[in-house]
């Protein structure tokens, strides 16, 4: 009996540190929906509901801030947040970060004008072609190295690249299908845009941690996994994709 209670009150006294403890502090990129964008000064999106989620299960406070995804970056380099999200998997991240998940999996696509007559089947074809990208996203290893194609990365975001598509300055724009789709119809620009059949890859997102923060990205694994197990990661995709 004296063992159990004994066992009892350092559970309690480790739940109340935890609890006590300092939040973690998370990045996240302010306007990729419908992953993570902010409405009406509320942040929302599948991949914001996941780890709100994994949060909750582990039982530790947090705070999520918003920025544009180069900031994101620098505040995950600089080891000024516990971990960020959403990030695409490729290796040298493996080897820079702790990336935990994947969190979630979209494809990543090309989209051009509808008047447009570019197909895709491999990178040859748009030989000489401009793509818009994003400013330090990461799209496939293979995209992000090949040099028969100019990359236009002035832009900040989604919704500029779109911008720059339907305006003429760039042949087409590379991005997560569910994402440019959602910020073509807010701007009023679904109509006039189309996206190119085959995935230039299915991309694998994941939160990512500093290197030296692997408790908190072994912590946030174990809960990752015991949503998935329960069911309740399904229904976050269900509610969000089921239309």
């Amino acid at each position: 009996m004296r063992l159990f209670k004994a066992a009892a009150l350092c559970i309690t006294f480790a739940l109340a540190c935890q609890a006590n403890a300092e939040p973690w502090r998370i990045a996240a990129d302010q306007n990729f929906p419908p992953y993570a964008f902010v409405e009406n000064g509320t942040l929302k999106g599948i991949h914001v509901d996941i780890v709100k989620a994994v949060m909750k299960e582990i039982g530790i406070n947090y705070k999520i801030s918003t920025y544009p995804w180069a900031r994101v970056v620098r505040v995950t380099d600089n080891s000024e947040v516990d971990f960020s999200f959403p990030w695409v998997g490729k290796p040298q991240r493996f080897e820079k970060y702790l990336l935990v998940g994947p969190i979630h999996e979209g494809r990543t696509v090309f989209a051009v004008k509808k008047s447009s007559t570019i197909k895709y089947e491999t990178l040859n074809d748009i030989s000489g072609l401009t793509v818009g990208t994003v400013r330090d996203y990461s799209y496939s290893t293979e995209f992000d190295n090949a040099t028969n194609f100019k990359k236009d990365s002035a832009a900040k975001d989604n919704i500029n690249i779109l911008k720059k598509l339907t305006g003429g300055r760039v042949d087409l724009i590379i991005g997560d299908e569910n994402v440019l789709a959602a910020e073509a119809k807010k701007l009023g620009l679904l109509g006039e845009i189309k996206f190119l059949p085959k995935a230039v890859k299915n991309a694998l997102r994941y939160a990512t941690f500093p290197k030296q923060h692997k408790k908190q990205a072994d912590t946030f694994k174990a809960g990752l996994d015991k949503i998935i197990a329960s069911g309740e990661y399904q229904k976050i995709l269900d509610r969000h994709l089921s239309n």
